[in-house]
């Protein structure tokens, strides 16, 4: 699989390969939110129905900001495809 210069790759220094979705922290930066592929599907699809409710919305362009960003990186970084 060609390498994507929009994900970081890390290894993980004992124990498996693994990591499930939830906080994780590096070294001393502030901790972050990851999120398995295999859970990001999901969520990416909530996040389009909540997307879809929120146009309706007054200021929904603050609102959302956020959800857009996570949607566009899990469907050009995340999600896997066989296209080449």
């Amino acid at each position: 699989m060609e390498k994507n210069s929009q994900i970081t790759q890390i290894p993980i220094q004992g124990g498996s390969d693994r990591i499930e979705t939830g906080a994780i922290q590096f070294n001393d930066d502030w901790p972050g939110l990851f999120i398995r592929g295999d859970d990001a599907f999901a969520l990416m699809l909530e996040l389009k129905q909540l997307l879809k409710a929120l146009e309706e919305q007054e200021n929904r362009e603050c609102l959302t900001y956020a959800v857009r960003r996570i949607v566009s990186i899990i469907e050009q970084d995340v999600i896997i495809r066989n296209d080449s």
